[in-house]
């Protein structure tokens, strides 16, 4: 239980420091309605977030190595999934990427409304998730949580669940 704790006052101080620094939003090529927070590391932790929706992408087509390459190898690292059970550590999270590339469940997901806020050293990002797939449309919310580790941005949380109203 402490492993989850960590992770959401991580978030919760993430979060707090957006609102100090005045998050302000921010047009991108690659990212769509980007708010963000002015600190440095923000165009690696863009990259992150992109690389991110890439590799959840190429795991819906059958390959779960872009997705592994992504995530902190620590053990405090957690994935709470569209289906509810949450996966703690490298083992349990890997595992579950790997179930789901074998199940090659096919589709796209993109991010919109995205939101980072960044630490010195923990990014946070909200989005909505709009899946298609055999011609239908899901729309989640999203939270995301990266740790620079060395220069590289690795992700060390992601949560999902299912919209309570559609945004407006």
């Amino acid at each position: 239980m402490l492993v989850p704790v960590r992770i959401f006052a991580a978030l919760t101080v993430a979060i707090a420091m957006s609102i100090a620094t005045n998050a302000v939003a921010q047009g991108d090529d690659d990212l769509p309605a980007v708010h963000q927070a002015a600190a440095p590391g923000t165009p690696a932790a863009r990259a992150a977030v992109m690389q991110f929706y890439k590799a959840l992408n190429a795991m819906f087509a059958g390959d779960a190595k872009p997705m592994a390459a992504l995530w902190s190898r620590k053990p405090d690292i957690v994935y709470m999934g569209p289906d509810g059970r949450v996966r703690h550590g490298w083992l349990e999270v890997t595992a579950d990427f790997d179930a789901a590339a074998k199940r090659k469940l096919g589709g796209t997901v993109e991010p919109r409304d995205i939101t980072i806020s960044i630490g010195h050293d923990i990014a946070v990002v909200a989005d909505i998730e709009i899946g298609k797939r055999s011609g239908r449309t899901n729309k989640v919310r999203a939270t995301s949580a990266f740790r620079l580790e060395g220069k590289e941005w690795k992700m060390i949380a992601h949560h999902v669940d299912p919209l309570p109203a559609a945004p407006q």
